[in-house]
């Protein structure tokens, strides 16, 4: 019985892949679509993550909107916050702002219950998600993945 012939080559170009596969950046996890873009995301320290987020769209073929949003992400727990920064119109007018606020609160994030608390009390309205691995976080936190689905590069 005759062992298969595997060329040398076969498993370096496996474990060159396997490299690339985790050489992920944060350069990498920003997005753009049609109606919404992300920056790269930022790590926070202590297993936070936090990113930027802008989305724009149609009220009437007169009138779009734009939402400028400041998400966070909990690594350790696969919770997202999802933080309004401002909402207005792309003719410059601006519903609500809470520009300042948010990026107070991300100055010095101590825990992502601290960060809830604090967006709570300055009136900024949150949504809370729980989610699978994120981008940032594999680039920032992979060791956080636990039994979270893990993000997985599409396009």
């Amino acid at each position: 019985m005759q062992t298969p012939h595997i060329p040398l080559a076969m498993p370096l170009i496996a474990l060159a892949l396997l490299g690339c596969a985790s050489s992920l950046t944060a350069a990498d996890c920003a997005e753009n679509s049609l109606h919404s873009s992300s920056g790269p995301p930022q790590d926070l320290g202590r297993g936070l993550v936090g990113q930027d987020v802008l989305s724009t769209g149609f009220q009437s073929p007169d009138a779009t909107w734009v939402l400028s949003q400041q998400t966070l992400f909990d690594c350790a727990e696969g919770r997202q916050a999802t933080l309004l920064r401002q909402h207005g119109s792309t003719d410059g007018a601006i519903d609500i702002n809470h520009s300042e606020e948010v990026a107070a609160l991300m100055q010095d994030v101590s825990s992502f219950e601290a960060a809830l608390a604090d967006a709570t009390a300055a009136s900024i309205p949150v949504d809370v998600t729980s989610t699978a691995e994120t981008c940032g976080c594999r680039v920032y936190y992979p060791e956080l993945r636990g039994s979270k689905n893990p993000y997985e590069v599409t396009g």
